[in-house]
């Protein structure tokens, strides 16, 4: 195992043999990739709503200008202009080369959290999209809007037992399909046979 001031001495020779130039490429990077650390360090302990720049545009983490995308700029930005510079390139195209990677991480992360958050679910049950649903009959329907029968609906991917009333002059027995036409209260909704 490689002891922690051996480590130290070659980060050392590695960082004053490099130019100027490549030392502030390097350095943004290395800033950025601290940056990533303590992020990860912070989320284990539950933090992991992302910070935003601005709070007009809070969104949760999916604007271009929130922090996760601005580490992923400056950490490309970074890595890009240093390896462009140590491949011998002018200091023009290294700043280039890195303002093009920077920005592309940054619209990709961007993307990706923006995707990500419209991936997450509430959890909370719409009972009024249950209306157009075929529903099961649970308990016989009785005739001209009278109360005392129930369906299972399914509803947002859940199946659920509501109260059902019905208009017609005959009841609907136990295990007929009827399809749910409106959404008379939160536990009770009017159907029709099919």
């Amino acid at each position: 195992m490689i002891s922690p001031s051996i480590l130290a001495n070659i980060f050392t020779d590695w960082w004053t043999a490099l130019n100027l130039a490549k030392q502030i490429f390097y350095g943004i990077a290395i800033f950025a990739a601290m940056l990533v650390i303590v992020l990860a360090v912070i989320s284990m302990f539950g933090v992991s709503d992302d910070v935003e720049v601005d709070a007009d545009v809070a969104d949760s983490g999916g604007t271009l200008f929130s922090l996760k995308p601005i580490i992923g700029f400056l950490f490309a930005f970074g890595w890009a202009g240093g390896a462009a510079l140590s491949s011998g390139l002018s200091i023009l195209a290294a700043c280039l080369i890195a303002l093009g990677c920077g920005l592309a991480v940054m619209l990709v992360l961007a993307w990706v959290l923006r995707a990500t958050q419209r991936l997450k679910a509430d959890g909370t049950l719409k009972k009024e999209n249950a209306i157009g649903a075929i529903a099961t009959v649970y308990v016989t329907i009785p005739p001209g809007s009278q109360a005392g029968g129930q369906v299972i609906v399914p509803v947002d991917g859940r199946t659920i037992t509501l109260g059902a009333l019905q208009k017609g002059s005959a009841p609907i027995p136990a295990d007929a399909k009827v399809k749910v036409i409106a959404l008379i209260d939160p536990h009770t909704v009017l159907v029709e046979p099919i």
